[in-house]
């Protein structure tokens, strides 16, 4: 079965991987009925209503995090656009 997109919607049997980078899209594109984001707090009552079943990994540890944010240049369009991105997942 596809969506109204024409992606699969046969979560279940979906390779991991495709289905990580599907719904890394979902979460970036999702929208409102009118088109404006979804706040921060909604996005992340999705997901957990989403992954009740799906194995958690353990938390990201301080010194990842850090890392990580060292890693982003707010002047790199890409890298903005992943800080962003980790932002609304986090």
């Amino acid at each position: 079965m596809n969506s109204k997109k024409g992606l699969s919607v046969e979560f279940e049997s979906m390779p991991k991987n495709e289905l990580s980078s599907l719904l890394e899209k979902f979460y970036t594109e999702v929208r409102q009925e009118n088109g404006q984001l979804y706040k921060k707090s909604t996005l992340k009552d999705l997901k957990h209503q989403g992954f009740e079943k799906i194995k958690h990994y353990p938390p990201l540890e301080k010194v990842d995090l850090v890392k990580l944010h060292q890693y982003f240049d707010l002047n790199n369009n890409v890298k903005l656009q992943e800080k962003v991105f980790l932002d609304t997942v986090l």
